[in-house]
């Protein structure tokens, strides 16, 4: 079964979401499991998103075949940052056509479904003469919310293993929302035995009362780093640049008065050495230089040889992900929001609110159930592990520390296949 989401419109006058945006600056606490109205959610889950890594799926691939540690690098970054495109522009799609779909500023922004403690999604991609990349994504944790998943082609030799919790926030003085995305992903090659340790940054949702979508913006902000176990380390720094040059309530701000597309990005890869007493350095001058829109087009200068190249994102081809009808079980995301997408596919409010009681009340259930029984939910696919080397020795290099899982601690790695 080929997986392509559809989402539709967002009307302007209704009074219900008007209301419901009102309501968040009252909420001082972590918005991620605040219940939207019907008519502001996408036909699509969180714990589906994962899966992106691996759509453009030749670059995926590419890091396995390329001699080079800088030119691996590259390729990592690169990938990185389509998949951010991919999964910023999701939530904008009203219609698709192929796996890519249509993507564009003009449309309104809307909430993926959230998802259900041990709700999965598993999938394949293949196309474009590339093996078969196999996806496992779980649900792990439902408060605080957090879904683990496992990304793994098998014949070329690369894995990604990545753990992904949010923390939402309104943030006054623009009137949007930030999410702050706690976790990482973290990348194996195996031909060449090396490791990548990538952070995310945080996002920020502007325009919320902006119900035409063209002047709701996402975007991403802050810092972010790739740090590789060849010696290289990748930094990365998102800009919000509003093209109006003003801010959410029309008042001009720093950042503002910079012309762009209002979503820049700047990156450098360096060098980084391990030195006496087990301290680690990174020296000055990058190797690499990167500039541009992340949603757009990046410029690529390599330092040493002059060498430039220009990456249009969005020509970056994409391949098809597949969802196999005969490894679902009750717990697979189309299994568990089915009818409540196909309600929200319809632009049918009333029967989507009803579809998505049923599955909350359902959870409900299988809690109250457990603590009669005494038991915990254990995650099928998942193992929450107190720590791992490799991971520990690559945070280290970061001046950024290592962010776990809220309270929970440990590293959420996979334990077994579908």
């Amino acid at each position: 079964m080929k997986f392509i989401p559809s989402f539709s419109l967002l009307s302007s006058d209704n009074q219900a979401l008007r209301n419901f945006l009102y309501y968040l600056p009252s909420v001082d606490s972590d918005l991620s499991t605040i219940s939207a109205p019907t008519p502001l959610l996408l036909p699509k889950s969180i714990v589906e998103y994962p899966a992106m890594v691996a759509l453009h799926h030749k670059l995926f691939l590419q890091p396995t075949s390329q001699p080079s540690s800088l030119d691996r690098a590259v390729s990592i970054f690169k990938n990185y940052i389509c998949t951010l495109r991919v999964q910023a522009n999701g939530c904008r799609i009203a219609k698709v056509d192929g796996p890519a779909g249509e993507m564009g500023n003009g449309l309104p922004l809307k909430k993926p479904l959230n998802p259900v403690l041990g709700e999965t999604f598993l999938a394949s991609v293949r196309g474009n003469g590339c093996d078969e990349t196999t996806i496992i994504c779980e649900q792990v944790s439902h408060h605080p919310p957090v879904t683990a998943s496992y990304i793994v082609n098998q014949r070329k030799g690369i894995s990604v293993q990545a753990y992904l919790g949010q923390i939402t926030n309104f943030t006054p003085m623009n009137g949007g929302i930030t999410i702050n995305q706690n976790g990482h992903a973290f990348t194996h090659i195996r031909k060449y035995n090396e490791y990548h340790l990538a952070t995310f940054p945080a996002i920020s949702i502007r325009g919320l009362w902006k119900f035409g979508g063209s002047e709701q913006n996402l975007g991403y902000s802050g810092e972010s780093q790739i740090v590789s176990s060849s010696g290289l380390i990748t930094d990365i720094t998102f800009r919000e640049v509003n093209t109006n040059g003003k801010g959410i309530f029309g008042f001009r701000s720093a950042s503002s008065s910079r012309s762009g597309s209002g979503r820049e990005v700047e990156a450098k890869i360096s060098r980084w050495h391990e030195t006496e007493g087990g301290k680690r350095s990174i020296e000055k001058e990058p190797l690499v230089t990167i500039v541009g829109s992340w949603d757009g087009s990046l410029t690529i200068r390599y330092m040493t040889s002059g060498k430039q190249e220009v990456f249009v994102i969005e020509q970056t081809p994409m391949a098809d992900i597949y969802t196999s009808e005969g490894n679902q079980t009750q717990w697979n995301s189309q299994k568990v929001w089915g009818a409540t997408k196909e309600a929200l596919e319809k632009n049918d409010w009333k029967r989507a609110a009803e579809e998505k009681r049923k599955v909350e009340e359902w959870q409900r259930g299988l809690r109250r159930q457990e603590e009669l029984e005494g038991k915990q939910w254990v995650p099928k696919y998942f193992k929450l592990m107190e720590s791992c080397t490799i991971t520990e020795y690559l945070a280290k290099v970061s001046n950024r520390p290592l962010k776990n899982t809220y309270e929970q601690g440990g590293m959420w790695r996979c334990i077994r296949s579908a």
